[in-house]
């Protein structure tokens, strides 16, 4: 099976990917980004996924989950596995990259795992394309549009700020708009998907990640909940002025409302 991590950004996907990829029998890379390009032709494939791994190459956040890595140990771990992926589609031989070529090739490389995969948030705008594939399951994640706008203008603030993509989330209003987005979109495409409510996993995470254990035929009591907290419920309360959050309400208040937040 290949499993796809995604949610809008300061959901919870990182907590997600965290908790599976302390599960044994589940391995999922870190945003590499190699479901983006699914069921393109191969050498279109291979360009797409060498132009995004560009963008980000320096980055010291490793694909696979490695602490306490020096940077140069980051990059190199990165750049080895982008290689041995790419040269494991080149091998496959198949004339377009579905989702089997992808899935092989990463079970190749992460050895022992039964569920394989990738994390990353920008998928929940690609949902079009994702579902329908065979042996691809897709896991979502959404939170309180309120503290996705905190969380995310912290990041935009410090961070992010250096990043091109920052100047599209840099304000409550367009924050709120990119929350609505991703939230119409998963709500498309609902019956293709396993979604968790943010606030439900980190209050109630035994009872959640018991189902999410069910859901994909792994042995729930392997998920460590004890990691889990439910500190950051709420933060928007201290993180936003009184005036984002009235432009956040304003925007994504309606939606809100009908998934029980305000």
């Amino acid at each position: 099976m290949a499993l796809i991590v995604t949610g809008h950004a300061r959901s919870g996907t990182s907590l997600l990917w965290t908790l599976c990829n302390q599960h044994p029998d589940i391995r999922l890379t870190l945003e590499f980004g190699n479901f983006r390009g699914i069921n393109s032709p191969t050498p279109a494939y291979l360009l797409r996924l060498g132009s995004g791994w560009l963008r980000r190459a320096n980055l010291l956040q490793p694909v696979l989950h490695k602490p306490s890595l020096k940077p140069w140990e980051c990059r190199l771990r990165n750049h080895t596995f982008f290689f041995r992926y790419a040269w494991k589609i080149i091998r496959a031989g198949k004339p377009v990259v579905d989702g089997a070529v992808i899935s092989s090739a990463m079970k190749d490389l992460l050895k022992d795992h039964r569920i394989v995969g990738d994390k990353y948030p920008n998928y929940i705008f690609s949902l079009d394309k994702l579902v329908g594939n065979s042996g691809l399951s897709l896991l979502v994640i959404y939170r309180d549009c309120r503290d996705v706008v905190s969380s995310v203008l912290k990041k935009v603030r410090t961070e992010w700020s250096s990043f091109t993509f920052a100047r599209n989330i840099d304000t409550a209003p367009k924050i709120a708009l990119h929350w609505m987005q991703a939230i119409e979109t998963m709500e498309l495409f609902a019956a293709h998907l396993y979604i968790i409510r943010y606030e439900d996993l980190v209050r109630h995470p035994e009872d959640t990640l018991a189902a999410l254990g069910a859901w994909l035929d792994v042995d729930p009591k392997a998920f460590p909940a004890g990691w889990v907290r439910d500190a950051s419920i709420g933060k928007y309360k201290t993180g936003l002025t009184d005036q984002e959050l009235r432009e956040t309400l304003d925007i994504a208040g309606p939606t809100m409302q009908r998934f029980g937040y305000v």
